[in-house]
């Protein structure tokens, strides 16, 4: 399902360059082994290498801006960061969701540009090929629940606000299609159901981040979901809804810094991480 020509060119071009607080933010875009172009921000602090690196995957409804002053504060710290666009979010943008088996294509093809993701950050001499990392959350969640199965150049991958099943958050969506039509429709989309991949994850370290409050991934499904991922692995609960706080935000660098040996962040840096809003996080730009 996640195969693709490792050999194809990437095609790789950037499309403008600017340097914010000692990081390199770059508008860049590379082929999809599925088709199309790959419109994605890459971050490049200037620092010493070798460089860890996180691949960020946003949520739905956003873009790839979504994670980018997170990802900034991250580079600050001295690893690099590749933020991709999910297939809907790319020119022309169209709604995140079709009800049709393009949903499913969509997702499974997220998965496959991060694992070409993965290659255009080690044909950069200045990554380290064993500290790389991945983000998602909610639609990003389900899609690096998937890379986590199927890419084994992953050492750390954090699944915010995943959910076991996400078709059972799609029925809830979709009460006005005909019985035959959402029967066909979940049918096809549960192959890419988070619970099917995170029991691949090994030797990935899997960290799940998740609120109490939340209405999408409700508490016992994340808990299935965890409970069916393979260790090593770390659950946390924060007392808010589906988005976050800043303190989970410190909370994803503190784990990442473990998991790929970055560099602790300045306090300052780490007070902006504490004083993010989900408002400031996801965000189209």
């Amino acid at each position: 399902m996640f195969d693709y020509d490792a050999d194809s060119p990437l095609v790789y071009e950037e499309h403008g360059c600017e340097l914010q607080n000692g990081v390199n933010v770059c508008e860049v875009s590379y082929a999809s082994p599925r088709g199309g172009r790959v419109s994605a921000l890459l971050l490049i602090p200037e620092c010493k290498p070798p460089l860890a690196a996180i691949l960020f995957m946003h949520p739905s409804g956003t873009n790839r801006y979504a994670f980018l002053k997170e990802a900034s504060v991250f580079s600050q710290g001295g690893c690099a960061a590749l933020l991709i666009d999910a297939p809907y979010a790319r020119q022309p943008v169209r709604p995140v969701f079709s009800f049709t088996e393009k949903d499913r294509d969509d997702l499974i093809q997220a998965a496959v540009d991060l694992r070409r993701g993965v290659d255009l950050l080690l044909s950069r001499q200045d990554i380290d090929p064993h500290r790389i990392g991945c983000i998602g959350f909610s639609y990003g969640a389900t899609v690096a629940a998937m890379l986590s199965g199927a890419e084994k150049r992953i050492k750390a991958c954090i699944l915010w606000a995943a959910s076991s099943n996400l078709t059972d958050f799609l029925k809830r969506q979709t009460k006005s299609l005909p019985k035959d039509k959402l029967d066909a429709y979940l049918e096809a989309m549960t192959i890419i159901d988070p619970i099917h991949h995170v029991g691949h994850a090994a030797p990935s370290a899997l960290l799940f981040q998740n609120g109490r409050l939340d209405k999408n991934a409700l508490e016992k499904d994340v808990m299935t979901l965890y409970e069916n991922a393979t260790e090593p692995k770390q659950m946390a609960w924060y007392n808010t809804g589906h988005h976050l706080d800043g303190k989970a935000s410190q909370d994803r660098y503190e784990w990442m810094r473990r998991q790929l040996n970055l560099d602790a962040l300045s306090p300052r840096l780490m007070k902006e991480l504490g004083e993010f809003k989900l408002k400031q996080m996801v965000h189209s730009k």
